[in-house]
């Protein structure tokens, strides 16, 4: 499957082999454009964030029914990111820098880049890297919240992503730079 979002505000699931609307439900409801999906919970789930006052939905993919709304209650929900199934973690990257981390309310609240969060990737159920336009990715520790490294990327970092296993990672840039 394939999910996509936008200024319709509509949340649409395709068929990644072949490119026709998936006989899913599409997902609506949404107070303004959906800027960011992801799939978690094997793939049995999907969690869209809006531009709307934070807000973040996780929805059954199977039937539709919607089985978590988060609201962090302030920025908007520009990234989303899912740990491993059956540790779902719902994860905002906000316009004020912040990473916050939700269940059915804030939990936590991840504090430390200086410029606009651009990737964000679980690492298990336990860690998370983000990646900024200060040029850093972080490895944040989720129990405590607490940043256990910073990497210097070399310029400003466009997207994050973790190997399944979290044995490795990799950081793309503007600067046209792929780093593992």
């Amino acid at each position: 499957w394939l999910a996509t979002g936008g200024g319709d505000k509509v949340l649409k699931i395709w068929n990644a082999a072949n490119g026709a609307p998936a006989p899913k439900p599409q997902f609506t409801g949404f107070e303004s454009p959906v800027s960011a999906v992801t799939f978690a919970e094997n793939d049995a789930q999907v969690i869209a964030g809006g531009q709307a006052a934070g807000w973040v939905a996780v929805f059954q993919l199977s039937d539709g029914k919607t089985i978590q709304r988060v609201h962090s209650g302030q920025g908007s929900a520009t990234l989303v990111a899912a740990g491993p199934a059956g540790k779902t973690r719902v994860v905002q990257v906000a316009s004020d820098q912040s990473v916050r981390l939700a269940g059915k309310v804030l939990q936590r609240e991840l504090a430390g880049h200086s410029k606009p969060v651009t990737g964000v990737a679980a690492v298990g159920d336990t860690h998370l890297l983000t990646g900024s336009e200060d040029g850093t990715v972080r490895h944040w520790q989720l129990s405590d919240g607490r940043m256990l490294r910073q990497m210097n990327h070399g310029g400003p970092v466009s997207a994050v992503a973790v190997r399944p296993d979290g044995a490795k990672f990799a950081s793309a840039g503007a600067n046209n730079i792929v780093k593992l």
